[in-house]
């Protein structure tokens, strides 16, 4: 098992192709996907306010996530890195996720 795959070029070209072991065991249904795929994402909506010089600053966005949780975590990520704010400086009032188009 492994080693280089020959296939037309692959000495002109320096490349070796190596098999993909996990692509050929899936195929032969020896092993399953993962649950909780990427395409299984949502998008949810988020509105709150976070912290900023003048008192407080509203804001809405849309965040692609696979759950509500997740949704959060990348909210508090974003606004956090935009902003230069803590956790403890954004509050989130609501999470609701969007209805498929």
């Amino acid at each position: 098992m492994g080693g280089c795959v020959e296939t037309a070029g692959s000495q002109a070209d320096g490349f070796c192709r190596w098999p993909s072991r996990a692509v050929e065991l899936l195929a032969e249904g020896k092993i399953l996907p993962r649950p909780g795929r990427i395409d299984s994402m949502s998008e949810f909506a988020v509105e709150g306010q976070f912290q900023s010089r003048d008192g407080y600053q509203s804001y809405q966005k849309t965040i692609e996530a696979p759950n509500a949780d997740v949704a959060r975590d990348r909210l508090y990520s974003q606004i956090g890195s935009q902003h230069g704010l803590k956790r403890t400086q954004i509050e989130i009032d609501d999470v609701s996720e969007e209805a498929a188009a």
